[in-house]
């Protein structure tokens, strides 16, 4: 009995899992769009909105589409726009302005990695790339984790109040992380060292 083609493999599956954490990330982060009354509130609208759109799009439109090894390989893009559009998540590893100077160059240079690899192997998907993305992907994981735990354990000691949407932001971040290192992880590591 032959396999149905159109039968989304393990790592398709995560990546379009990651892409939606991505995408509540997204929304949660920034939020809808609000119209102002002045010339730049209505410019600044306009642009929050068509990014919006792009993003959601983006996302669906590789959600729905066709399965197969083409569909897999670019169900990557709507992560590495994601990341693109929002940023680096804000990291914060204490109160030693040295350890947190390094920690945080050495988080942001797995960063640099997954929008790098990710954005190269989008167009030439070489086993080097996307095992390089897939580790950068689980490594920054980490590091967003530890910084999110050691803001809130300070958080806690000060006396602050604990953000409920915050844990949940990060945990889309940090699952959205995990999927991706997951997804591409298991795309890559039949591969040989050149294809």
């Amino acid at each position: 009995m032959a396999k149905s083609s159109n039968k989304l493999t393990n790592s398709h599956l995560f990546l379009l899992v990651a892409d939606i954490f991505l995408l509540v990330f997204y929304l949660l982060k920034e939020g809808m769009p609000s119209l102002n009354n002045n010339v730049i509130g209505i410019m600044k609208f306009v642009v929050e909105l068509f990014v919006l759109i792009l993003v959601i799009g983006f996302t669906f439109y590789f959600l729905f589409a066709e399965s197969g090894a083409k569909a897999t390989y670019r169900s990557f893009a709507p992560a590495i726009l994601i990341f693109i559009v929002v940023g680096t998540y804000s990291l914060s590893f204490g109160g030693n302005n040295d350890v947190n100077a390094v920690l945080s160059s050495i988080a942001q240079m797995f960063y640099l990695l997954i929008l790098v690899c990710g954005f190269v192997y989008l167009f030439f998907p070489k086993k080097v790339f996307g095992m390089v993305f897939s580790f950068s992907s689980l490594i920054f994981a980490v590091f967003v984790t530890l910084s999110y735990t050691i803001t809130a354990i300070m958080f806690a000691v000060d006396g602050g109040e604990f953000s409920v949407s915050k844990l949940f932001e990060t945990l889309c971040y940090v699952f959205a992380l995990c999927f991706l290192w997951l997804g591409s992880y298991y795309l890559n590591k039949n591969k040989t060292l050149v294809s």
